[in-house]
């Protein structure tokens, strides 16, 4: 969901480096450029930047036992957002909280826990073959409270949310616990009147869910495994469905191969999806890509194939 910006915001957006420093509060500048050549149809040749990002983030210590965090990180479309400042950037993760003993604790934008609870599954994640086409879930929250626990027993975290209620919606909450250990993890979420708004209130869908992900990483394998069943709330005939997402890749010295395929009957009627890709990592912060990925939704199949490259600082 992109967010109109004024040129003020912007301009304070790129002061924020100064008056940190002023400060002397400490600061971590990072980002992400994604930018790819997209073959869409057999005619249609696209530039997509795939959620290219700038952000800045620090923690100041206030005691021994008390931390300030905060972040501020927006979308950049490196392609096509130069011609409007309204489109140029759209909020992500943005928040100040605390942290110390009891975990964080922030106020702001932040990925729901559902979301999160995703791992590493979607091997195409902002790419073409995200999975955020099969399911709901995916939402970046506003005006959101969001607690994440310490470790507890070296293996388990929790992540809560809450979001109030306006005046188009009731308040929405989301739930996961986090498993992990050596080269496996299991996480598990739900979600309660979640909205994902959206530009106009009459679009914006409201989903309870629920999910549960799996990942195994033996070696220079990695397979991966997502179940949902969600039903929209603000509908005339809510029903539950399901989706599957089902991934694996394979590391092979700078080469990774991935495959992923997924079902869903939540957004749309027998929707299916599947991806190929390979990475090529020149080196760990600098990836070349090659993809094909495939959506029928029952009604239209789109087939992409795409040709990016991915850097990150």
């Amino acid at each position: 969901m992109k967010q109109s910006l004024s040129p003020a915001y912007v301009v304070g957006l790129l002061l924020v480096p100064t008056w940190a420093l002023a400060l002397e509060l400490p600061l971590e500048l990072y980002g992400e450029a994604n930018v790819s050549r997209d073959l869409v149809e057999e005619d249609e040749n696209v530039w997509t930047s795939n959620v290219s990002k700038l952000g800045i983030k620090g923690e100041y210590a206030v005691s021994t036992d008390l931390s300030v965090i905060y972040q501020v990180e927006q979308g950049i479309d490196l392609v096509h957002g130069g011609k409007q400042v309204d489109t140029l950037l759209s909020t992500r993760n943005t928040f100040i909280g605390v942290s110390g003993a009891f975990g964080k604790f922030m106020v702001g934008t932040h990925d729901t826990p559902l979301k999160k609870t995703q791992g590493k599954v979607d091997l195409f994640n902002n790419q073409a073959g995200d999975i955020k086409a099969l399911v709901p879930g995916e939402v970046r929250a506003r005006d959101s409270y969001v607690w994440h626990s310490p470790r507890f027993a070296e293996a388990f975290t929790i992540q809560a949310m809450y979001v109030p209620a306006d005046s188009d919606f009731d308040a929405s909450q989301s739930l996961a616990i986090f498993w992990a250990r050596d080269s496996f993890g299991i996480n598990l979420a739900i979600d309660s009147k979640m909205r994902k708004n959206d530009r106009e209130v009459t679009r914006t869908k409201v989903y309870d869910a629920m999910r549960g992900s799996v990942e195994y990483k033996p070696g220079t394998w990695r397979f991966g495994l997502l179940l949902e069943i969600a039903e929209q709330r603000n509908t005339a005939r809510p029903v539950r469905e399901t989706a599957y997402i089902v991934s694996a890749g394979k590391s092979i010295e700078k080469l990774t191969f991935k495959m992923q395929m997924g079902w869903s009957d939540i957004i749309v009627p027998d929707a299916r999806q599947s991806s190929l890709g390979v990475d090529f990592a020149v080196r760990p912060d600098f990836i070349l890509y090659a993809q094909a990925s495939n959506h029928d939704n029952g009604i239209a199949r789109q087939y992409t194939v795409s040709l990016g490259a991915r850097f990150k600082f």
